[in-house]
């Protein structure tokens, strides 16, 4: 079995060997069993605050590991590069279709009729509105109900801007939920548009599809073109989708969801983002990117290290640069997966 997850970081533990402290083995005939063992590692500053130790069940043999948590809260290191990663997809949709139409998309929760305040917890006097910026919240039983049709209420919205559009028009997207101060989750989405259509349809229909009763977004839509030719536009509007992203991985798992038609409450069970298959690179894509990195730094030295780190950024992904976990391992390649497969979607 082969090295699983993000093993960027798994050539952490020569030092071990270099001290002595425990007895090399040969690598096992039929390849290493590996398991995770959590919760047995001290934090390595600069890298991970959690780190993993992965273990053959067979050998004995050992390597550190991320804890690849998407939460700042839990590993500020892991959750920054996390951040550094979705940023690198959200701008791939865009880029490598440069021709097709942008749009960057914001769907608000509704208003008061359908999540009213709750006043037991306004602090401010009777006469005065409220409002998210003076820290009045909507009531939770609303609010729970409303996050549980989130994923829902994006499904739809998608499914009836493309049958509005035609089936000679392609509606890719790249999502994220942003909870706003009153504690409603809304959407932001890089959108992109294939086929021939004008471009005040596409606008007309994502507002149209917005504002349907059945879907149950706010009304403060906001569609907004974004030039795909401009590669700082692009590069901006992803590094917020991946803010965003950032944002509620921290916020999600805490987020109340209630079936208004069962009664079951939950909590989290909501992902920070989410892109359409067609959209352009995963964080398997990614992943392998740095896995081949990672590979011809442990083998290569310094120079090495240097070409691979500007040609995988470009491409996209960010990597990790802390070189002390790959130059000068005694492991090579053999400790990092195979980057046998294509990015492939």
């Amino acid at each position: 079995m082969s090295l699983g997850g993000d093993v960027d970081t798994a050539v952490t533990h020569q030092a071990h060997h270099r001290s002595g402290s425990r007895l090399r083995v040969p690598p096992c005939v039929g390849g290493c069993d590996w398991r995770h063992v959590r919760g047995t590692e001290a934090p390595v500053i600069g890298w991970c605050s959690s780190p993993q130790r992965l273990v053959c069940i067979i050998c004995n043999e050992w390597h550190l590991v991320r804890c690849k948590s998407s939460r700042s809260s839990k590993c500020g290191h892991c959750a920054e590069l996390k951040r550094l990663d979705v940023a690198s997809i959200g701008r791939s949709g865009w880029t490598d279709r440069p021709t097709d139409r942008g749009y960057w998309v914001t769907l608000t929760a509704p208003g008061q009729s359908v999540l009213p305040w709750d006043r037991r917890q306004c602090r401010h006097s009777g006469g005065v509105v409220c409002g998210g910026e003076r820290g009045c919240v909507v009531d939770a039983q609303a609010l729970a109900i409303w996050h549980d049709g989130m994923g829902m209420r994006w499904s739809h919205w998608v499914t009836a801007v493309r049958r509005a559009l035609g089936p000679s028009v392609t509606v890719d997207f790249f999502k994220t939920y942003e909870p706003q101060q009153r504690g409603a989750l809304h959407i932001h989405a890089m959108v992109r548009v294939s086929g021939a259509v004008a471009a005040k349809r596409v606008e007309t229909v994502m507002r149209w599809a917005a504002s349907r009763s059945w879907i149950g977004f706010g009304r403060q839509a906001t569609i907004a073109p974004v030039d795909l030719s401009d590669g700082r536009s692009v590069a901006r509007t992803a590094g917020y989708c991946a803010k965003y992203a950032s944002k509620s991985a921290d916020a999600l798992p805490d987020v109340l969801r209630l079936n208004a038609a069962t009664g079951e409450v939950r909590h989290g069970g909501l992902r920070s983002w989410s892109a359409s298959r067609s959209w352009g690179d995963t964080m398997r894509c990614i992943n392998i990117r740095r896995r081949a990195w990672a590979a011809g730094a442990a083998t290569s030295g310094a120079t090495q290290l240097a070409a691979c780190t500007a040609g995988a950024a470009g491409a996209g992904g960010a990597l990790d640069l802390n070189q002390k976990h790959y130059a000068g391992s005694d492991q090579g390649a053999g400790l990092i997966d195979s980057v046998a497969g294509t990015c492939a979607v």
